[in-house]
């Protein structure tokens, strides 16, 4: 005899849906109010003196694009992680008070004796 699967009840819900507007729908109200296009793919076309540039050139080698992309922004990840590190070292009493002994430091254990932490 096959048994029956039990799923959990979950509280998973889907949103709120409606139906959009068609774009039959959008055309017509466009004409009725003499609204200009505003809706509109980028224009890709380039002059012939120019060629055609690498971005939409089906011949390009998208990964070194890509590459140089991720090196620009490593190279503001490290110029982030520089900064932080020249303030640190600009504040040296910030390390040293954490490891102090001082009373803000300190945690109680349920027999109220402070321990360092």
């Amino acid at each position: 005899m096959r048994t029956k699967n039990n799923y959990p009840k979950t509280q998973l819900r889907g949103g709120n849906t409606f139906e959009g507007e068609s774009i039959e729908e959008q055309v017509r109200k466009m004409i009725a109010e003499h609204e200009p296009i505003e809706s509109s793919s980028p224009i890709i076309f380039t002059p012939p003196k120019d060629g055609v540039l690498p971005q939409y050139d089906i011949r390009t080698d998208r990964w070194q694009i890509a590459q140089d992309t991720m090196d620009k922004v490593t190279a503001s990840k490290i110029a982030k992680r520089d900064n932080y590190q020249k303030n640190a070292v600009d504040e040296p009493t910030a390390g040293a008070k954490a490891l102090s002994g001082n009373p803000s430091s300190q945690t109680t254990t349920s027999k109220d004796e402070p321990i360092n932490k």
